[in-house]
């Protein structure tokens, strides 16, 4: 029978065979690893064909030099590297104990070298580390190298019950070192270039650095540090390790998604120390619909697919790269719509919104009450978008005119009357800003404020206002006022006035989706308006 994938987590298929009995039909690779670390039981099979499957999806199999998934409870089981198995396999030393939970060195003597090497096995600046790290009272896991005493050149990683650490080519603790109050799970060091290292824990950013030296000349160790000079084992862990995985460096997004596997992964063996989630990593879906529904807890499969086509149609119409921010205003609660489908994460840098005052969440949107509510974006169009190729988008779902004078989105610097925003009204006009003085933006007629309503730059000459698609105003000139002076951060359900924070002119429209990116064709406008109301359709709540 075909693969099925219930709740993200997928059944093995089955096939008979010829003596009339039923055998698992797995991929090759994990077949080739269950056989050489002599894994029997089914649910340990079945969990290490869908890790397989699932990196292989996500596209992250190929950067892997090593994956330790240590399973089935021996050391010659969890010895077995499940990339290749017999290449980089683990050559265990000191005192370790092993079960079916994982792998546990014990702190003194216990470590197990790779085989790998941070400097001549990898590209200069592209690296990771991770591990799934099972705490008790007073553990800590480690994992890496460094070249000498005091740690110079060092690429290593700690999980602990206070502080963790994960540096790649720093000296003396100088990667990214944070305050972790909550320890366990799934930790992963990234280096993607020089100016970039960063730390994940389960699906949250802990912190980022820039590279500052070479690495060191020698081979990776798990439960410990393995210095160079002089050649010996340091900084040795005690907490039990329940997966490791050494490659190529992983993107942020990259990193998120293997969050999300190898935790599925852990909860199919029934040892995760997260809490159950109702979705894990589906192999159907693009990672930014996994990374997001998984963030934002969507656990309608309705819901689920609209965001996956949606996703899946922008990014065939070559405009998904174009956005910085989407806001698909789906899930039906605070938590759900303040994630950014292009970073669903829940930081200020990923431009997740801060829902303040009075809102109303709901399966249609999220509707501000034209008082004092208002979000902001985090998004500074001159820090992030490029002058003269911006778009701004909203999609009402309310006919109102409370007043002329009211903003669904936009910032303003207030002095000189440089505005980047949308002003929906109804049986009056719409007005559209893109760095222009209020003297010189778009006002067409307009006798709805349902739909979706866009404003769009593509040069110094050419702005030009959508409504469903369809262009309603005529092409300006020129912009009038500066692009630079737009330093606030952009809110929805209101203006930021004067670039200081400042909430002005309220609106009660409910938003159903809404975006900031760069400039779109015409062609493109049209195309991203029908992926967004067929969107609204497949939700039936298009207008």
């Amino acid at each position: 029978m075909p693969l099925q994938v219930i709740n993200g987590v997928g059944q093995a298929r089955i096939r008979g065979n010829s003596s009339g009995g039923a055998a698992a039909s797995f991929d090759a690779d994990a077949q080739t690893f269950i056989t050489n670390a002599s894994i029997s039981n089914s649910t340990q099979q079945n969990a290490l064909n869908d890790l397989v499957l699932d990196l292989k999806a996500a596209n992250i199999w190929t950067k892997m030099k090593a994956l330790y998934p240590m399973i089935g409870g021996t050391a010659a089981s969890h010895l077995v590297n499940l990339k290749t198995p017999g290449t980089f396999n683990l050559t265990f030393y000191g005192g370790w104990t092993h079960s079916a939970s994982g792998a546990t060195p014990n702190g003194s003597t216990g470590y197990a070298d790779t085989g790998i090497n941070l400097q001549t096995d990898f590209t200069l600046y592209s690296a990771h580390y991770s591990m799934y790290f099972r705490p008790a009272a007073g553990t800590y896991s480690f994992m890496g190298v460094t070249c000498c005493s005091p740690y110079t050149q060092e690429g290593w990683m700690l999980a602990n019950n206070g502080v963790n650490y994960g540096g790649f080519y720093n000296q003396d603790e100088g990667g990214v070192k944070v305050t972790d109050n909550s320890p366990g799970g799934h930790y992963v060091s990234s280096i993607i270039s020089s100016s970039l290292t960063f730390m994940t824990k389960k699906n949250t950013i802990l912190g980022t650095n820039v590279a500052s030296q070479v690495p060191a000349n020698t081979t990776i160790y798990l439960g410990a540090v393995h210095q160079a000079s002089p050649n010996q084992p340091v900084l040795y862990g005690n907490g039990q390790m329940s997966f490791a995985s050494i490659g190529s460096g992983l993107t942020i997004m990259e990193s998120l998604v293997f969050n999300q596997i190898v935790e599925k992964y852990q909860k199919a063996l029934s040892r995760n120390v997260d809490t159950d989630k109702s979705f894990y990593f589906n192999r159907n879906y693009t990672n930014e619909t996994n990374a997001f529904i998984f963030n934002g807890e969507i656990s309608d499969v309705t819901q689920q697919a609209a965001i996956n086509t949606l996703v899946t149609d922008l990014k065939a119409a070559g405009i998904f790269t174009k956005m910085k921010a989407l806001y698909p205003m789906i899930g039906g609660t605070a938590n759900s719509h303040k994630f950014n489908l292009k970073d669903p994460r829940d930081l200020d840098d990923a431009y997740r919104l801060q829902f303040n005052g009075g809102w109303t969440h709901s399966s249609s949107g999220a509707t501000p009450n034209g008082t004092d509510g208002y979000a902001n974006t985090f998004l500074k169009p001159n820090t992030v978008l490029t002058n003269n190729s911006t778009h701004m988008f909203y999609y009402s779902r309310t006919q109102t005119n409370p007043s002329l004078a009211t903003f669904d989105m936009g910032t303003s610097n207030g002095t000189s009357a440089t505005i980047f925003s949308i002003s929906i009204q109804l049986s009056n006009n719409l007005y559209a800003d893109s760095y222009n003085s209020t003297s010189n933006r778009i006002t067409v007629a307009n006798t709805t404020s349902l739909g979706g309503f866009m404003n769009n730059r593509t040069s110094s000459t050419s702005f030009k206002t959508f409504k469903n698609g369809t262009q309603l105003g005529t092409t300006l000139t020129t912009a009038s006022s500066g692009f630079s002076s737009l330093g606030g951060n952009v809110y929805i359900g209101c203006l930021n006035y004067s670039n200081s924070s400042s909430p002005s002119f309220y609106s009660n429209r409910q938003c159903a989706f809404s975006s900031i990116g760069d400039g779109l064709t015409d062609a493109e406008a049209t195309t991203f308006y029908n992926a967004v109301q067929a969107f609204q359709t497949s939700l039936g709540r298009q207008v």
